[in-house]
């Protein structure tokens, strides 16, 4: 019975310690797992009870990190009815805040949860990859925005940065003004976008500021930002517009405010360069370069071509090798020298005398157009290039010229359209025709022509719109700055700044040397002459010199313009001839001569005036078995003699005539030569050739000197006291003395010098000496002219069979020992190219002489070179 007991006591203590150790387990486990408790409640679906729980935990521990963790888990739940990344966000960053404030105890305590520093820290990255996704699909500046702002330890804020830089990027291209690309680079100075929103931050703001592309416009934006991007192109417009009118005033100005603006103003130099060149200017080459400085030095004289080793070169005038050998071909033309362009057509293209290329290419045709443009045809198309190597960029016009000395029309698809020298196009292709008539530009439209001035132009390149209210079906520049225009049956007169000077009306005008004609309804007015004329209508206006005939109700008056007064009135006619005004009224003549004075005849005579070389001087009436001589310009009587015909000479010499022979006399009267001759004809100043009974001779009218008539042809004045006359089939020498200075044996001669005449007996010319009546050089075959230069004559002769170079007052220039000379220079300047050719070695040697003969390059060549450099048009 005790085992029993015993029994039955072990197992009622076994049963009470098991139910104590349930009971303990059971405590415990109520007091830390009310957290777990909801965390099983979440795991099945009872948020509410989830919520209260955690929710209490809290209530009694603030600090609680296994509620925080917890509500961090229910807030993160995506069935959870209140999901909120936020909150969770909150909740697991407190939980790692408590956690971090308990002691390792407390830790190792957590961990039977299971719960520590990991389990927080996965949480909250899995928090931090929502918010990021979450951002992501609102893919908002602000969304953004706030996760950086928030989620601060999330490992995709750099990612999330760029994000939000790029939708704001993307955000102010949506707006796309200065001001939202400028917002966006100050808030993300540091973006990737920072440049590209830089350009197109300044690309919106100089369009913004400079969109009326006004030059002031211009001109404020490059103060106000002078680091810009769009400096170059900025520079361009001020450029292209300050400089449009293409005249010296305008690209000095430029020069003078833009001193350092590079390439533009290298180009503006440039252009002034040649526009001094074909201006009358005062002040030129002002803005000259070192590169201009060397143009203008290499641009004076002319060029000769050289050959070495198969390649050309240039030399100058003075033998100065100037473009070393280097070219494969050169235009065909250049062989024969004297070459005096500013640019070379060579193998690689246009190139200067510099040596600077102006166009790569093969040129098939080239036209100056003047101002340093260039019409170049190359292969399949026209391009308009300038000098200087710019080109006007607009691809294969048709045609080009340049207008008023300031503007470029050029013709493409058969219309014209017009630039600018410095390449800004200021009217597109749409006009028939544009041409200038001094400071008026007509531009021909259907038929139309549209007049605008020069300046209005320019002022296109600053966008000032063009006036084209002045429209007409004709113009025709009557003088200076006058225009007569035409509309159907109206018409008036202009000036150069397209103001009317005569309005526009149903007349017709006129000019005369006082200013318009107007004429209306038959009727004639001119009031530029005088007060006392101005409105009053005539019949007819007949304008002559100083003189004005006006018919009014059938009669005639004479009035002088100069002297503003009526001359003569109630005429019965009036009529002007030869610079003299006759009057007639009743029977009597009154002639008006442009001195003023006047002379009285009966209105009967007849008035004949004396034919002569220039003009008519002098005018003759019959006056008592005579007739009597007046000169026109002052009305005085010089004369009275009895002839049939008279002509006059010049110098106050006459020639009278009866019948079939010929007289002279001076203008006092004074018979110099009877009327005995068959022909007297003028041969030169004073100097008259005489033909009586088939024999000639020759009188010097200011000397008195005559050679009588003995001669078989005209004798000729050689010098001033030396005449060369034919006798017995040859020429001869002798003075006016009619004493010979040499025999009569010579062919024919021809001037030299003084004292040397170039002589031809037997078909051969020599040089004789004529005081001495020796011959100092001679076997000459023949000779050509080089040059004539005041009293010097320059030939070259062939001389047995080799040529040489003399001249009449320097002598022998280059012996004449050479097989052929050729001139490559100007007459004013030559340049001898001399060969001489060793047929045995078929080798050419030339020599290049100066004008005085000093040898300025030797060169031996074979004979296939040689016919590469050699000029065959002499």
């Amino acid at each position: 019975m005790k085992i029993v007991a015993h029994l039955v006591e072990f197992e009622l203590k076994k049963i009470i310690l098991i139910l104590l150790l349930i009971a303990f387990a059971f405590g415990a486990n109520a007091q830390i797992s009310a957290e777990r408790l909801a965390i099983n409640r979440m795991e099945k679906g009872k948020w509410l009870k989830a919520e209260h729980g955690l929710y209490k935990s809290l209530k009694k521990d603030s600090l609680n990190p296994e509620a925080r963790y917890g509500l961090s888990k229910l807030y993160f739940s995506l069935a959870y009815p209140n999901f909120n990344i936020d909150s969770a966000y909150h909740y697991v960053q407190s939980a790692l805040a408590a956690y971090a404030g308990l002691s390792l105890r407390q830790r190792d305590r957590l961990k039977r949860f299971p719960l520590d520093s990991s389990f927080l820290i996965d949480q909250r990255k899995k928090i931090d990859s929502a918010a990021f996704e979450r951002a992501k699909k609102m893919n908002t500046e602000k969304s953004y925005i706030d996760f950086i702002a928030q989620f601060e330890l999330a490992s995709q804020r750099e990612a999330a940065i760029e994000l939000r830089n790029e939708i704001a990027f993307v955000d102010a291209l949506k707006i796309n003004t200065s001001g939202s690309f400028l917002a966006y680079l100050t808030k993300y100075p540091t973006s990737s976008r920072t440049h590209e929103a830089r350009q197109r931050y300044e690309k919106l703001l100089y369009e913004e500021k400079t969109k009326d592309g006004k030059l002031n416009s211009y001109e404020e934006f490059i103060r106000e930002y002078p680091e810009t991007f769009h400096r170059k192109e900025v520079e361009k417009n001020i450029f292209e517009i300050t400089t449009a009118a293409g005249t010296h005033l305008s690209l000095t100005k430029f020069l003078k405010k833009y001193p350092r603006s590079g390439f533009y103003g290298k180009m503006a130099k440039n252009m002034l360069y040649h526009i001094e060149k074909e201006s009358d200017v005062g002040n030129r080459y002002a803005f000259k370069s070192d590169s201009i400085e060397m143009i203008s030095k290499l641009e004076k004289g002319y060029l000769i071509p050289i050959l070495k080793t198969g390649k050309f070169g240039f030399m100058t005038e003075q033998g100065k090798e100037i473009l070393s050998p280097r070219f494969a071909g050169i235009h065909e033309s250049y062989l024969c020298g004297a070459i005096k362009t500013d640019y070379l057509i060579t193998s690689e293209g246009i190139v200067g005398r510099s040596g600077k290329l102006i166009m790569r290419g093969k040129v098939e045709q080239l036209e100056e157009l003047g101002f340093g443009f260039l019409k170049l045809k190359v292969p399949g198309c026209w391009i308009v290039i300038h000098k200087s190597g710019y080109t006007i960029k607009d691809a294969c016009p048709e045609d080009a010229k340049v207008i008023s000395g300031q503007y470029l029309a050029i013709k493409k698809n058969k219309k014209w359209g017009l630039f600018a020298f410095n390449g800004r196009q200021l009217l597109p292709y749409q006009y028939e025709e544009i041409e200038a008539l001094d400071r008026i530009i007509v531009l021909s439209k259907t038929r139309k022509k549209i007049l605008v001035t020069v300046d209005q132009i320019a002022n296109l390149a600053n966008r000032v719109p063009l006036n084209e209210s002045g429209v007409y079906d004709e113009i025709r520049q009557l003088a200076t700055d006058q225009y007569l225009v035409r509309n159907g049956t109206l018409e008036g007169v202009l000036n150069s700044s397209l103001a009317f000077v005569v309005p526009l009306e149903r007349h017709s005008v006129g000019q005369s040397p006082y200013g318009f004609v107007i004429e209306k309804n038959k009727k004639y007015r001119v009031n530029d002459v005088s007060q006392e004329l101005r409105g009053k209508e005539f019949d007819n206006l007949n304008f002559y010199g100083d003189w004005i005939g006006l018919k009014e109700s059938g009669n005639a008056s004479l009035y002088q313009g100069r002297e503003k007064k009526f001359l003569r009135k109630q005429l019965d006619s009036l009529w002007f001839e030869n610079q003299v005004a006759f009057t007639l009224r009743n029977d009597s003549l009154k002639v008006y001569f442009n001195s003023g004075r006047s002379l009285d005849f009966e209105s009967k005579v007849s008035v004949k005036f004396i034919k002569s070389q220039d003009s008519t001087n002098y005018f003759y009436v019959p006056e008592k078995n005579k007739n009597s001589v007046y000169a026109v310009a002052g009305g005085a009587k010089l004369f009275s003699v009895d002839f049939e015909n008279l002509d006059y000479l010049g110098r106050g010499f006459f020639l009278i005539g009866k019948g079939e022979k010929k007289g002279l006399v001076d203008e006092s009267g004074k018979i110099l030569l009877p009327i005995e001759y068959t022909a007297i004809v003028y041969t030169g100043p004073g100097i008259v050739s005489l033909l009586k009974d088939k024999k000639f001779g020759l009188f010097n009218m200011i000397s008195r000197k005559l050679i009588k008539p003995s001669f078989e042809r005209n004798v000729i004045v050689y010098d001033e006291d030396r005449l060369l006359a034919f006798k017995d089939g040859y020429y001869g020498f002798m003075n006016w003395d009619a004493k010979s200075l040499s025999k009569f044996e010579f062919e024919e001669v021809q001037l030299w010098n003084d004292s040397i005449a170039m002589v031809k007996s037997n078909f051969q010319w020599s040089l004789y000496e004529i005081n001495v009546r020796k011959t100092v050089m001679s076997k000459i075959k023949d000779f050509h002219l080089i040059g004539h230069q005041g009293d010097e004559k320059v030939v070259v002769i062939h001389r047995e069979n080799f040529y040489g170079v003399l001249s009449n007052t320097r002598g022998e220039i280059i012996p004449a020992s050479y097989t052929d000379i050729i001139n490559l220079g100007t007459a004013e300047e030559p340049l001898y190219f001399a060969e001489k050719h060793v047929e045995e070695a078929g080798i050419y040697v030339i020599i290049y002489f100066d004008r005085d003969g000093k040898i300025l390059r030797k060169q031996a060549f074979e004979e296939d070179e040689y016919g590469k450099i050699y000029c065959d048009e002499n």
